[in-house]
């Protein structure tokens, strides 16, 4: 790593996390270029005789166990996609560390620019990759193909956190309502009293608004590593490390469709628990023509 003079660290010091890494690595100070210092996630050593074989037994059949199939194999290759390690800082005190208490995840950095939908964006992250080991990368990567991607990646963290946000929020108001209405005498009317369909429909609106509120709070805890009572307060981006993803492509019979199914290798031990790791990427590819389209130019 570079030396810094004394008013860089002032300057640098000054700013927020995620502008303090992406000052470092504009200025290339963060990793010196000129040495070997890209990592990618620790990976079980598959034969490509093996990996073969299990892609083809893959191929879609009219029914399950008949010789008849619909698709075939055509190739398989391998890629090194970025991922960010993320930082999120939770409010209150670790009770058993007495410093502040704080989560950590991964999340795709190569197709976070991708996905519009919010929902959606939580197939991005990879909260089980966090503690993995790394290791340096020896195979040749195209570095530049994966750049400037940092700010795609800070929007869907601050877009998670706000709506994370709304949903605690929302579902304090309504709590705050329901104990209102239990407190009200006339409360018990509603038991003998038919409501009005206006009321009803009122009704309705708040609890499905309830039900998405808190199942985004739910979903983002567990893409996140945190409790859904935890308030995020800040996210800060950290360093940069390569999965490898491993993808198969299929092509169908009748209409010469392509089908991808990806597997990624990292803290697995069959290429069936490499299939299960790498289903939000499969499924994001089947969601957006345009990541489906990134992956296969990749091997072009």
């Amino acid at each position: 790593m570079h030396k810094m003079d004394v008013d860089n660290l002032r300057n640098i010091s000054s700013l927020s996390g995620f502008q303090r890494t992406a000052y470092l690595e504009r200025h290339n100070k963060f990793y010196e270029k000129d040495e070997d210092i890209l990592k990618k996630l620790e990976t079980p050593n598959y034969s490509d005789e093996v990996v073969k074989k299990f892609f083809v037994s893959q191929v879609k059949k009219k029914r399950f166990r008949a010789k008849n199939v619909i698709e075939s194999f055509e190739r398989f290759w391998v890629l090194y996609r970025p991922f960010r390690h993320i930082t999120l800082k939770i409010s209150g005190i670790d009770s058993e560390t007495g410093f502040s208490k704080f989560s950590k995840s991964m999340i795709d950095e190569d197709l976070a620019g991708s996905i519009t939908d919010p929902d959606h964006r939580f197939l991005l992250w990879r909260p089980r990759l966090v503690n993995l080991n790394e290791e340096s990368i020896t195979e040749d990567l195209e570095e530049n193909q994966y750049s400037g991607r940092e700010e795609s990646v800070q929007e869907v963290i601050d877009e998670m956190v706000q709506l994370r946000l709304k949903g605690q929020e929302k579902d304090e108001e309504l709590r705050v309502k329901i104990r209102s209405l239990q407190a009200d005498p006339l409360s018990s009317i509603a038991f003998i009293v038919p409501r009005s369909p206006g009321g009803i429909r009122r009704e309705e609106k708040l609890l499905d608004e309830r039900k998405w509120s808190h199942a985004y709070v739910v979903a983002s805890s567990l893409v996140s590593n945190c409790s859904p009572k935890d308030i995020m307060l800040s996210a800060e981006l950290g360093t940069k490390v390569y999965v490898e993803t491993v993808v198969a492509e299929y092509r169908k019979i009748e209409n010469d469709e392509t089908r991808l199914l990806l597997l990624e290798t990292p803290g697995t031990s069959t290429l069936r628990d490499a299939q299960k790791a790498g289903l939000a990427i499969t499924r994001i590819c089947q969601l957006y023509k345009t990541c489906s389209d990134r992956i296969q130019d990749s091997c072009t």
